[in-house]
């Protein structure tokens, strides 16, 4: 039935068509059996009913529009309400979570959930005063209890229906609020993100955009702005000009333009996280677990006192295997300092850990004490130490965290005394990679979203939640969020801001394929053209690599009328010209080219074919000659130079030289193609046929029919054949005769 409610909403969203959707709404209502939403229904439909009936009887009513756009506002609310509730039907992330709520018999009113929040803040607070025998066990029952109410309370909010102007007022007052705990901020800015993201709700969205501009700490800040970014859906046409307040918001903030700009870019990086571990278990895990091996031998070596006559005997492999390490180690640090992903593939499989099977703890800001997780509370302190050292060492963003947690502390009980021991000395032996401020607004940003990638990859029902770093009508295409213009569209920069983000996603070290390519093809058709030239030489470049051929010579003809004397502008034109056979278009270009490089061969040479092609042939030929006297192994120098010989009439030469050229390129078609022409131009048909058949076989279109593939070069050439006496009649002959052996 999600299908069913969807599909109403995106034809409310296109046609705004009230009556409609009033009437498809009540036949779902009833398919359904959602009867606490037939009284809406009936509601805003006897409104509507009153203003037709005004409007039959000739009333005019100057309140007409707005009244109907405040039905509208009230059916898309319904809609999405309905929503929500088809979601505890058919679900069951939605229906578990509702069944936890039910059971929890929790009071989730406003003040209610103030008082607990801020109640929280003061019993921990005042555990210091309790006897140090009390104290430790009165704080595990708190932290308890606590954990417990915030996973219903993110139930709560992952359920809610949209919110009026009172509940996004109570939230944004909580959220700014400096009497709840900064963790149970940033774990409700969690809830209203994937509240939103999955059933659209401006308010929340307000509540996001509200909570970033305000003085509040920078963890929930850039919690709420990737929030708000993900959450963002021009889809939904009836609340795009709330969005598009919300997006005034934060670029009129000191740094919102900035930070946009940046998270894009991180947003490409998070994405990229699964072809960062292919690079990471192919290029660096394998010397690294060698090296790990060696380490336990030297420890057990360390602890036995015991001498190793391979190392006394081959000193030389301990300094190899250390730089082997040293060099994937500094690539492995040069990947964290581009923002990739290096810590995603080592803790995939710890997410099996029951601590993962709740979904609330995907969203869950790290905490030592976190009651939900084992932190090896049987260790000693020392060992707490060691995982703390390592933590502080170690960029992880808060998920990778407490998979660090369960797995090193499993590790430390049932590891042998000394070894344990020995990890504890040497406080894990850990190599900081971290360069950057943990703390830093940027820092934040990128492990939140870490965070959530690994919870749309990884999380055991991940199926039953919209992908937030996949667009919404295109999940095989990446959310580049700022590539809207129903929302961006008159923010300052915003072309810049959408062309540094396909730059960058150009740029990256990643698998370019057809995903890719359908990623970056969709994004420049879904953007403004450009209007730095940088940005204009980027799209054309893309569009004429990747299928888009006519776009990219419109493209290349206005910048060089713009930019007649810029050398990429001109380089870009100019071979787009040539491929599309306007070689005199192409000359132009190329005479500025080569005035701006006299001595560049490709200018002179592509020159040269287009005064070749053009009919002008003897203007050509002494470039050519010297070209060839001065690159006697540049190939195309020798092809163009023996095309412009046949238009000469030069052919029984250029024989002799298409045999050295074949020669030595033998696996070239087109080669052999322009060798047979040269043959029958000079009267020696038989040699020509077969030369002729030697092509068709190298170019692999015998099957398709080999009288009318050779007869297409011909027409292909037919400017040639025609100058050095071919007609039409001789062409259909020599197309049979090379179709045809003899018995």
């Amino acid at each position: 039935m999600d299908n069913a409610i969807q599909t109403i909403l995106k034809d409310f969203n296109a046609h705004r068509r009230l009556s409609n959707t009033l009437t498809r709404l009540s036949k779902l209502i009833e398919q359904q059996a959602l009867y606490a939403f037939s009284g809406d229904v009936d509601e805003i439909r006897r409104n509507y009913d009153l203003m037709l009936d005004f409007m039959r009887r000739g009333y005019t009513d100057e309140r007409r529009n707005d009244l109907y756009d405040e039905m509208i506002g009230k059916t898309y609310r319904l809609i999405q309400n309905i929503q929500v509730e088809l979601k505890k039907k058919d679900n069951p992330s939605y229906h578990d979570a509702a069944y936890r709520l039910a059971s929890s018999r929790i009071d989730f009113d406003p003040d209610a959930i103030r008082q607990r929040l801020e109640d929280h803040v003061a019993d921990m607070a005042m555990l210091s005063l309790e006897a140090p025998e009390s104290r430790e066990e009165h704080r595990r029952q708190l932290l308890q209890a606590h954990d417990a109410y915030m996973g219903r309370l993110f139930d709560h909010i992952l359920l809610s229906n949209q919110w009026n102007d009172a509940d996004a007022s109570f939230y944004r007052m909580l959220l700014t609020s400096p009497a709840i705990d900064t963790v149970d901020a940033q774990w409700i800015v969690g809830a209203i993100m994937l509240a939103c993201v999955n059933v659209f709700d401006l308010k929340k969205l307000e509540v996001l955009a509200a909570v970033y501009v305000a003085d509040v700490a920078e963890s929930v800040r850039q919690r709420a702005l990737v929030g708000w970014a993900l959450s963002l859906d021009g889809n939904q046409t009836l609340m795009v000009e709330g969005q598009k307040r919300t997006v005034d918001m934060i670029v009129e903030h000191d740094k919102g333009v900035e930070q946009l700009k940046e998270m894009q870019i991180q947003l490409m990086t998070s994405v990229n996280a699964l072809y960062d571990d292919e690079c990471i278990k192919r290029d660096i895990m394998p010397t690294l677990l060698k090296q790990g091996n060696m380490d336990l031998a030297q420890l057990s070596k360390d602890i036995t006192q015991s001498s190793d006559l391979h190392d006394i005997l081959h000193p030389e492999d301990s300094e190899n295997m250390m730089s082997e390490v040293e060099t994937v180690m500094n690539r492995m640090k040069e990947m964290a300092a581009k923002g990739r992903d290096i810590y995603y593939g080592g803790f995939c499989q710890a997410k099996r850990y029951s601590f993962f099977s709740k979904l609330s703890h995907w969203f869950e800001p790290f905490f030592w004490d976190n009651p939900s997780v084992d932190s090896g509370s049987a260790e000693p302190e020392d060992a707490h130490e060691v995982i703390k050292s390592m933590l502080s060492a170690l960029p992880f963003c808060d998920n990778d965290k407490y998979s660090f947690v369960i797995l090193f502390s499993k590790m430390m009980t049932q590891l042998p005394a000394n070894l344990r021991k020995a990890m504890i000395e040497n406080k894990g032996g850990v190599m900081p990679m971290a360069a950057e401020d943990m703390t830093s607004a940027s820092f934040i940003r990128r492990n939140y979203l870490h965070d959530l990638f690994r919870f749309h990859q990884l999380y055991a029902m991940k199926d039953n939640f919209v992908d937030c770093f996949r667009m919404r009508q295109r999940p095989d295409v990446v959310n580049v969020f700022v590539a809207d213009d129903r929302l961006f569209g008159d923010t300052d920069g915003y072309k810049e801001m959408c062309y540094d983000a396909l730059r960058f996603m150009d740029s990256m070290d990643t698998r370019k394929d057809e995903h890719y390519h359908t990623t970056v093809l969709t994004l420049l058709a879904a953007v403004p053209m450009p209007l730095r030239l940088s940005d204009r030489l980027f799209v054309a470049h893309y569009l004429w690599q990747h299928g888009d051929k006519a776009t990219a010579a419109t493209m290349y003809d206005v910048m060089v009328a713009e930019y007649p004397d810029n050398e990429y502008v001109l380089r870009g034109a100019a071979h787009s010209r040539l491929d599309r056979k306007d070689y005199l278009a192409a000359l132009s270009c190329y005479d500025r080219l080569a005035g701006i490089h006299e001595d560049n061969v490709n200018y002179l040479l592509n020159r040269s074919l287009c005064l070749v092609m053009s009919g002008r042939v003897e203007e050509a030929m002494p470039t050519l000659h010297k070209l060839y006297y001065n690159n006697p192994d540049n190939m195309d120098v020798v092809r163009v130079m023996l095309w412009g010989m046949m238009n000469q009439g030069n052919s029984e030469q250029a024989v002799a030289e298409y045999e050295k050229l074949c020669a030595k390129c033998p696996d070239n078609a087109d080669d052999r193609l322009n060798y047979g022409y040269s043959l029958w131009l000079s009267g020696r048909v038989a040699e020509a046929v077969e030369v002729f058949r030697a092509y068709l076989a190298m170019a692999g279109r015998r099957d398709k029919g080999i009288s009318r593939s050779i007869y297409s070069s011909f027409e292909a050439d037919i400017n040639l054949l025609q100058s050095q006496g071919i007609d039409e009649t001789a062409m259909h002959l020599m197309a049979d005769a090379v179709d045809v052996r003899p018995e």
